[in-house]
């Protein structure tokens, strides 16, 4: 990723497949939707934009005019919505389709990671202020704040099952804990 330009490779060839042209900028996060029809891409001075992974094409572009706060993106399993993780602590739920964005503000200061649970109930987020949050995807209300680490939260991921989440910081330590039902 540079020069405005984010490439798609063949990763059995190396080829390069499709190009997609942005904007100068620089690009801070993308993500593949889980049904593999669309590439999001955030950044620094470009607009959160979502391309056709087939053709190329522009489809969707996100309405709100933060193009210098984004930091990380993830797909709801379902491919209906994206998180948007920002420099002020707040992670935007979009559903590209509708243009509707939910605004969830539970950490204080940048979303360096986000990531759905693989049932779609929950999100994990991670910040600079050394904190994961587990919230609610549907009503943006906060389940759950790790404090395990004490640097940035730079990954979060988890299981297959739903039932763990993994979180790395600029610590140097992976975390693994278990998420709580709620």
């Amino acid at each position: 990723m540079g020069s405005g330009l984010v490439r798609v490779f063949d990763a059995k060839t190396g080829r390069t497949g499709l190009t997609y042209a942005l904007p100068s900028g620089k690009v801070n996060a993308l993500a593949w939707s889980p049904d593999g029809r669309y590439i999001v891409v955030a950044g620094s001075s470009i607009p959160t934009t979502v391309w056709n992974a087939g053709s190329g094409q522009n489809v969707f572009t996100y309405p709100e005019n933060d193009q210098d706060a984004e930091f990380s993106l993830a797909w709801s399993p379902d491919s209906k919505n994206i998180a948007i993780g920002n420099i002020d602590g707040t992670v935007r739920v979009w559903e590209p389709s509708t243009n509707k964005v939910l605004a969830y503000k539970g950490q204080s200061m940048n979303v360096y990671s986000l990531a759905w649970s693989p049932d779609g109930t929950r999100i994990a987020s991670g910040s600079i202020d050394d904190t994961v949050q587990i919230w609610d995807a549907s009503t943006l209300t906060t389940l759950f704040t790790y404090r395990g680490h004490t640097n940035e939260i730079r990954a979060v991921s988890w299981s297959p099952d739903s039932e763990y989440v993994a979180s790395g910081s600029s610590d140097q330590t992976v975390q693994v804990w278990q998420a709580q039902k709620w």
